[in-house]
């Protein structure tokens, strides 16, 4: 996580702090404070405009009022919702290539016409317009962090080939990355929470400075391109403080053993996360290069072999086997890391429909048939000597190894195929 994700977090929830502060005491001192936190929480992800929709909590009342004008609550939930699926719709590349723009316009039918206040009638009509417009430019800004490039680097396929998969993946990732992030326990606890948020008027304004966390949670429900788990940093501190106000809205929260379970879960979880750097299997696999030295090794990246081995293992590239089998023929063995195979399978960027190749992200469908012919034993020339595996103990981690693959970013299973001459 020592990524510019920690750095935003860290940014984001200084400026949140400083935001409660400025709406509870109304003084100019804490409101400067806060625009001075605003930069570092703005840029520290090149643009990162969410924050700004805190500044909506200073607010009054009949300044909502005049925007939604006679509108229920119910109401606006289910037009910013629908707001939220045309632009899931306007930003995935698969509907892009349909051209069916018009049905942008269905968004209409959600919209409460005859209680809105006139001046705001405009922007209603205008948002699928708009929508379909900014899915349409031609600027790499807007698609790197909405449709998404359909390459990526000389890695193949970019995050828009994922097409109609996106819907589903975004879908399935929150709620697993709030799982993994809080523990399960915690996780149940969260709608709890979301429902003591909602009735609790006497801190609304407080609440109101939680709308950049919120902004941002929709927007990687509906729209991202780009799903690496370390994106949703920012969402598990107010994850956590939902899921505590959900345990203590409870009758049985006081009981000592619902305490502890709660608070010794997450720490279960947290101890089998540094585990897995601790049995890491590329510190278990060194005793395997002395055994079989001086062998010729291929590699793929993150296996990170010792330095010092002789010969120097030889960086893998799957042309090896497609256009070149003779130069595979050359070495001994093959070693594949789980952390750059995954692309072949269901992961954190494929999401769990992995049955179109041309819809997986950063690979070549060559490669996944490959990789995938490789890792079921099927390839002639490669046969399995010896893996070294992740291991887990939470149900959380050994569910989603089953499912998704290794949670953990740079830590992943170990496969050893001996080259068959």
């Amino acid at each position: 996580m020592a990524t510019v994700d920690a750095a935003m977090a860290f940014y984001l929830y200084a400026f949140i702090t400083a935001m409660m502060i400025a709406t509870r005491k109304r003084q100019l001192a804490p409101v400067l404070v806060s625009l001075v936190l605003l930069i570092p929480a703005v840029f520290a992800k090149k643009l990162w405009p969410m924050p700004l929709f805190a500044y909506l909590a200073f607010l009054p009342e009949k300044n909502w009022r005049w925007m939604v004008g006679d509108t229920d609550n119910r109401s606006v939930v289910i037009v910013i919702c629908a707001a939220l699926v045309m632009a899931a719709f306007a930003f995935n590349t698969g509907f892009q290539a349909t051209g069916w723009y018009p049905l942008l316009a269905l968004f209409y039918i959600f919209v409460p016409w005859r209680k809105l206040n006139y001046w705001t009638i405009p922007l209603f009509i205008a948002l699928p317009w708009i929508t379909a417009w900014l899915s349409q430019l031609d600027l790499a800004f807007i698609q790197r962090y909405t449709s998404g490039e359909l390459t990526y680097r000389e890695l193949g396929s970019g995050f828009g080939s994922i097409s109609w998969n996106k819907f589903v993946r975004n879908i399935v990732n929150l709620p697993v990355v709030l799982i993994l992030g809080l523990g399960l326990p915690a996780a149940l606890l969260i709608p709890g929470g979301i429902a003591y948020a909602i009735r609790d008027r006497n801190n609304t304004c407080l609440w109101l400075c939680l709308l950049p966390v919120l902004v941002f949670a929709a927007y990687m429900l509906f729209i991202a391109p780009r799903t690496t788990y370390r994106h949703y940093l920012p969402l598990i501190p107010t994850a956590a403080l939902l899921a505590s106000y959900g345990l203590w809205s409870l009758r049985i929260a006081r009981n000592r053993l619902i305490l502890i379970i709660f608070f010794t879960w997450p720490a279960l979880l947290l101890i089998d996360f540094e585990q897995d750097f601790h049995q890491d299997p590329r510190r278990r696999i060194v005793a395997w290069y002395d055994e079989t030295s001086p062998a010729r090794i291929f590699t793929t990246y993150y296996v990170s072999p010792p330095p010092g081995l002789s010969p120097n293992p030889i960086l893998f590239q799957p042309e090896y086997i497609l256009n070149e089998p003779a130069k595979l023929k050359l070495g001994h063995f093959l070693v594949l890391s789980e952390n750059w195979y995954d692309t072949a399978f269901a992961q954190e960027l494929n999401g769990p429909i992995v049955t179109n190749l041309g819809r997986l992200v950063k690979t070549k469908p060559q490669y996944v048939r490959l990789y995938r012919e490789i890792l079921a034993g099927s390839h002639p020339n490669l046969k399995l000597e010896r893996e070294y595996d992740v291991e887990n103990f939470m149900p959380e981690l050994i569910l989603h190894k089953q499912f998704y693959g290794t949670f953990q970013k740079f830590v992943g299973d170990l496969k050893i195929f001996r080259i068959v001459q």
